[in-house]
Protein backbone atom coordinates (compact mmCIF):
# COMPACT_ATOMS: atom_id res chain seq x y z
CA UNK A 1 0.00 0.00 0.00
CA UNK A 2 1.57 3.27 -0.99
CA UNK A 3 1.87 6.31 1.73
CA UNK A 4 0.52 9.17 2.39
CA UNK A 5 2.27 12.85 2.18
CA UNK A 6 5.90 11.77 3.38
CA UNK A 7 6.16 9.41 0.82
CA UNK A 8 7.06 6.89 3.52
CA UNK A 9 5.54 3.45 2.59
CA UNK A 10 2.75 1.91 5.07
CA UNK A 11 2.52 -2.18 5.34
CA UNK A 12 -0.63 -3.28 6.31
CA UNK A 13 -0.22 -6.30 9.24
CA UNK A 14 -3.12 -8.03 6.53
CA UNK A 15 0.58 -7.45 3.87
CA UNK A 16 2.53 -8.05 6.21
CA UNK A 17 1.24 -11.89 7.14
CA UNK A 18 0.29 -12.74 3.24
CA UNK A 19 4.95 -12.13 2.51
CA UNK A 20 5.36 -13.77 5.68
CA UNK A 21 3.08 -16.93 4.90
CA UNK A 22 4.96 -17.07 1.57
CA UNK A 23 8.60 -16.61 2.80
CA UNK A 24 7.88 -19.53 5.26
CA UNK A 25 6.47 -21.22 2.68
CA UNK A 26 9.67 -21.19 0.89
CA UNK A 27 9.03 -18.18 -1.89
CA UNK A 28 11.46 -15.69 -2.67
CA UNK A 29 9.28 -12.93 -2.14
CA UNK A 30 10.22 -8.52 -2.50
CA UNK A 31 7.73 -6.16 -0.59
CA UNK A 32 6.61 -2.77 -2.25
CA UNK A 33 8.22 -3.32 -5.78
CA UNK A 34 8.52 -0.35 -8.02
CA UNK A 35 6.39 -1.91 -11.58
CA UNK A 36 8.49 0.00 -14.06
CA UNK A 37 6.53 0.80 -16.78
CA UNK A 38 3.36 2.24 -15.19
CA UNK A 39 5.13 3.01 -11.85
CA UNK A 40 2.54 1.25 -9.54
CA UNK A 41 3.44 -0.18 -6.55
CA UNK A 42 3.31 -4.11 -6.26
CA UNK A 43 2.19 -5.08 -2.77
CA UNK A 44 4.42 -8.43 -3.05
CA UNK A 45 6.66 -10.09 -5.85
CA UNK A 46 7.36 -13.17 -6.43
CA UNK A 47 10.47 -13.22 -8.98
CA UNK A 48 11.09 -16.51 -9.33
CA UNK A 49 6.71 -16.89 -10.50
CA UNK A 50 6.73 -13.81 -12.38
CA UNK A 51 3.79 -13.28 -10.10
CA UNK A 52 2.56 -10.08 -8.68
CA UNK A 53 0.39 -10.07 -5.43
CA UNK A 54 -2.07 -7.35 -4.75
CA UNK A 55 -2.88 -7.54 -0.88
CA UNK A 56 -6.29 -5.48 -0.75
CA UNK A 57 -7.78 -4.28 2.45
CA UNK A 58 -11.11 -2.98 2.94
CA UNK A 59 -10.03 0.81 1.41
CA UNK A 60 -9.67 -0.86 -1.62
CA UNK A 61 -13.84 -1.54 -1.85
CA UNK A 62 -16.69 0.79 -2.05
CA UNK A 63 -18.85 1.37 0.84
CA UNK A 64 -22.26 0.02 1.37
CA UNK A 65 -25.36 0.01 3.91
CA UNK A 66 -26.68 -3.12 5.99
CA UNK A 67 -30.28 -2.98 7.36
CA UNK A 68 -31.18 -4.59 10.02
CA UNK A 69 -34.63 -2.77 9.78
CA UNK A 70 -36.67 -1.55 6.91
CA UNK A 71 -36.23 1.29 5.17
CA UNK A 72 -38.90 4.23 5.69
CA UNK A 73 -40.22 6.40 3.01
CA UNK A 74 -40.06 10.18 4.30
CA UNK A 75 -39.41 13.83 3.90
CA UNK A 76 -39.02 13.80 7.83
CA UNK A 77 -34.92 12.99 8.22
CA UNK A 78 -34.79 13.97 11.79
CA UNK A 79 -37.04 11.48 13.49
CA UNK A 80 -35.25 10.64 16.83
CA UNK A 81 -32.72 7.62 16.64
CA UNK A 82 -32.88 7.09 13.30
CA UNK A 83 -29.61 7.30 10.61
CA UNK A 84 -30.53 10.24 7.83
CA UNK A 85 -29.60 8.81 4.18
CA UNK A 86 -30.99 11.65 2.19
CA UNK A 87 -33.49 14.50 1.78
CA UNK A 88 -36.17 12.27 0.94
CA UNK A 89 -35.50 9.14 3.62
CA UNK A 90 -34.31 7.74 6.60
CA UNK A 91 -32.26 4.48 7.72
CA UNK A 92 -33.46 2.49 11.15
CA UNK A 93 -31.13 2.95 14.47
CA UNK A 94 -29.60 -0.60 13.32
CA UNK A 95 -28.23 0.54 9.90
CA UNK A 96 -24.71 0.26 9.63
CA UNK A 97 -22.04 1.16 6.76
CA UNK A 98 -19.99 -1.89 5.86
CA UNK A 99 -17.27 -2.42 3.01
CA UNK A 100 -18.65 -4.36 0.06
CA UNK A 101 -17.17 -6.76 -2.13
CA UNK A 102 -16.91 -4.20 -5.11
CA UNK A 103 -13.51 -2.93 -5.59
CA UNK A 104 -12.74 0.90 -5.91
CA UNK A 105 -12.44 2.49 -9.32
CA UNK A 106 -8.88 3.22 -8.56
CA UNK A 107 -8.71 -0.33 -7.79
CA UNK A 108 -9.80 -1.84 -11.18
CA UNK A 109 -8.11 0.43 -13.03
CA UNK A 110 -4.23 -0.16 -11.34
CA UNK A 111 -5.71 -4.29 -12.25
CA UNK A 112 -6.36 -3.74 -15.60
CA UNK A 113 -3.13 -1.65 -16.54
CA UNK A 114 -1.09 -4.28 -14.65
CA UNK A 115 -2.66 -6.89 -16.78
CA UNK A 116 -2.35 -4.74 -20.30
CA UNK A 117 1.64 -4.22 -19.37
CA UNK A 118 1.53 -8.36 -19.15
CA UNK A 119 1.80 -8.17 -15.43
CA UNK A 120 0.56 -12.05 -13.76
CA UNK A 121 -1.80 -10.51 -11.14
CA UNK A 122 -3.35 -12.23 -8.55
CA UNK A 123 -5.35 -10.84 -5.51
CA UNK A 124 -5.85 -11.38 -2.04
CA UNK A 125 -9.18 -9.81 -0.36
CA UNK A 126 -9.15 -8.99 2.93
CA UNK A 127 -12.21 -11.25 3.84
CA UNK A 128 -10.25 -14.25 2.59
CA UNK A 129 -7.14 -13.55 4.59
CA UNK A 130 -7.50 -15.08 8.06
CA UNK A 131 -4.85 -13.39 9.85
CA UNK A 132 -5.77 -15.32 13.48
CA UNK A 133 -5.08 -18.43 11.56
CA UNK A 134 -2.03 -21.16 12.48
CA UNK A 135 0.91 -20.62 9.66
CA UNK A 136 0.71 -24.62 8.99
CA UNK A 137 -3.45 -23.27 7.70
CA UNK A 138 -2.44 -20.63 5.97
CA UNK A 139 0.45 -22.47 4.01
CA UNK A 140 -1.64 -25.68 2.95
Amino acid sequence: TEGGRGGGVTISMLQEDVAATLWAMGHDIEVEVLEPKSRYTIDVWLPQHRLAIEVNGPFHYALGVHEDDIYVESQNTSTPGSTSRNASGVYGTNTKVVRSQEPLGSTVLKQRHLHELGVRLFVVPYWEWDLDAPLPEKAS
